[in-house]
């Protein structure tokens, strides 16, 4: 229970995926436009996959790209 939490609710936990992608110099357009389709191919895979919600570029280049599934195990399995 956290402190916020009223007595007699529980929290539902997920495992949340932080991925870091350095993309090559001309491909970023390329992975953004497919990322949807991943997305839907992992979430009709995997059960346990909850959602995809961020994905950002940092002002170093790399991207960060979040993902969000039920379980350790759903997460190795996507």
């Amino acid at each position: 229970m956290t402190p916020d939490q009223p007595k007699g609710t529980s929290v539902t936990q997920h495992l949340v995926e932080f991925v870091h992608i350095r993309l090559p110099a001309g491909q970023e357009e390329e992975y953004l436009a497919s990322r949807p389709g991943a997305v839907s191919a992992v979430a009709s895979a995997i059960p346990g996959f909850v959602a995809a919600p961020v994905i950002a570029k940092g002002e170093d280049g790399l991207w960060t790209d979040v993902w969000i599934y039920d379980s350790v195990e759903q997460a190795e399995a996507a």
